[in-house]
Formats: C-alpha cells, sequence, structure tokens
C-alpha cells in the first residue's frame, strides 16, 4: 500500500485515534481531499458543511418509514453516514495543505459534528418508536446523542486543557521519580490492562467516531435500531462514567503538581 503523503496525515494521532480512523478513514480520506483540492477547493470549511449536510441527509432517509424497510434503502443510508465521516476527515486535510487552517474552522468542525450525531441518533430512536410503539426509544435515542456529546466535550477539556497543564509540571514528575523509590500500584496497572484489553475485544468501547458511525450503520442495515439504542447507550453511560473518574484523576494530579511547583 503506498504511503499517505506528509502534508494529509500532519496530526493524526495514531493511538488516540479509533480503530476505524487508523484502518480505513486515513486511507481513504485524502482521496477526497485531493480531489477537492483538484475542483479548486481551497476552503475546508466546505467540506465541513459538506459532511454535514450528508448526515443531515440519512437523518430525513431514516425517518422515511415507508422505503426504510427494503434492503437497498438502508444499504444507500449506510454508505451516506460513511461517507459523511470520510469527508470529515478530510477538511482538516485540507486545511493543512493549503495552509488555511483556523480556531474558527475547528470549533465549526467540532460543533457541527456533535449537532449531527445528537440528530441522528435522535432520529433513529423516533424511527424505533415508530417501529416498535414503546416511547422509551425516543428517550434512548436523546440519552445516547447527548451522551456522546458530552463524552466528545470531557475528551476535549482532558486533551486540550488538563493535559495542557501537566505537561508543564513534567519536570517536577521526573524530578520525583529520580528521587522517590518506585512505590506499588499493581492495583491500578491490573485495572488498566483490563480496561485495555476490554477495550481490544469490544472495540466500539473505544467509542471513536468513526466506531460510532461504523456500529449505527450496522445496526441501520439489520433494521434493529431498537437493540442499537439499547447496547448504545448502556455502553455511552458506561463510557461517560469511565471518562468522569479518568478526569477526575487528572484534575487531582494537576493539582498535586501545582501545589509541589508551587512550593518550590
Amino acid at each position: 500500500m503506498r504511503r499517505i503523503p506528509i502534508a494529509l496525515t500532519t496530526g493524526f494521532k495514531g493511538d488516540s485515534e479509533s480503530y476505524y480512523d487508523q484502518l480505513i478513514s486515513r486511507y481513504i480520506s485524502p482521496f477526497f481531499t485531493l480531489c477537492a483540492k483538484a475542483m479548486g477547493v481551497i476552503n475546508p470549511n466546505v467540506l465541513t458543511f459538506v459532511s454535514f449536510f450528508l448526515l443531515l441527509l440519512s437523518c430525513a432517509m431514516v425517518l422515511y418509514r415507508a422505503a426504510f424497510a427494503g434492503v437497498f434503502y438502508r444499504i444507500v443510508i449506510a454508505l451516506l453516514i460513511q461517507l459523511s465521516f470520510i469527508i470529515d476527515c478530510s477538511d482538516g486535510q485540507l486545511a493543512r495543505i493549503t495552509g488555511r487552517t483556523s480556531k474558527l474552522g475547528a470549533w465549526l468542525d467540532r460543533l457541527l459534528d456533535r449537532v449531527g450525531e445528537f440528530a441522528i441518533f435522535a432520529v433513529s430512536g423516533i424511527l424505533a418508536w415508530w417501529q416498535t410503539g414503546r416511547i422509551l426509544f425516543i428517550f434512548l435515542g436523546l440519552v445516547t446523542g447527548y451522551g456522546l456529546t458530552a463524552f466528545s466535550l470531557a475528551m476535549a477539556v482532558s486533551d486540550s486543557c488538563i493535559v495542557g497543564e501537566i505537561a508543564k509540571f513534567r519536570e517536577i514528575e521526573k524530578e520525583k521519580t529520580k528521587e522517590e523509590p518506585a512505590k506499588g500500584n499493581d492495583s491500578q496497572k491490573e485495572k488498566k490492562n483490563l480496561t485495555l484489553v476490554i477495550s481490544r475485544v469490544f472495540f466500539f468501547l473505544n467509542f471513536g467516531i468513526g466506531e460510532r458511525y461504523l456500529y449505527l450503520s450496522f445496526f441501520i442495515l439489520l433494521n434493529r435500531l431498537d437493540i442499537m439504542l439499547f447496547m448504545t447507550s448502556f455502553l455511552v453511560v458506561l463510557r461517560i462514567v469511565s471518562i468522569s473518574h479518568h478526569l477526575k484523576n487528572k484534575l487531582k494530579k494537576a493539582d498535586e503538581s501545582l501545589r509541589r511547583f508551587n512550593e518550590l
């Protein structure tokens, strides 16, 4: 397989990204990026809005009950959802190779991602309600959409703010490691390893945006959005609790590092 041009992979986070990102989308999105540039599209926000439009179109098609029963119709919806995600990966690549990166563009990309994500899970809940007559599915759809948004915001705070603050005190941590003997933390390592194993076996627990859309597309093809909403809402709540605990520990670590820094 040919290597992707370095300009298209700048900012690629490797293991911190989802498995779907690493294995599929990052090898497909450069094609759309280069096609857009060849067509004269130099504003990455155009791709952002195209991706958002495709996701809204998928939402509208999901709500068209009369056609949703057809297998071909559901295949088209699933492909549109995947295409939306891949083009969403292309906007950042286009911004980098054209030198048009901006905070506004990054903010707009995240905002439309969250709105589109919430919309597709909400309408899935509505369709499941129509199919089963159980209003519970509307609630589960809203919980899933809102929970994924909250999860994304928590990750953004964790990755940008707290990690940045902890990095300032990295030298202090290094000095502490040199001066103090290592303390036993076998239980913490066991918990971390267990979480890692679970996330590797059940890849959707990683819950990168690619997995979310892949997971959604799979159940759309099966026409079992009711099962998907039960499972996804549970996994989202589980992931939110995990991230909240992780965020709490990072805040505690940042406070301890800041206290030691002030004592110097």
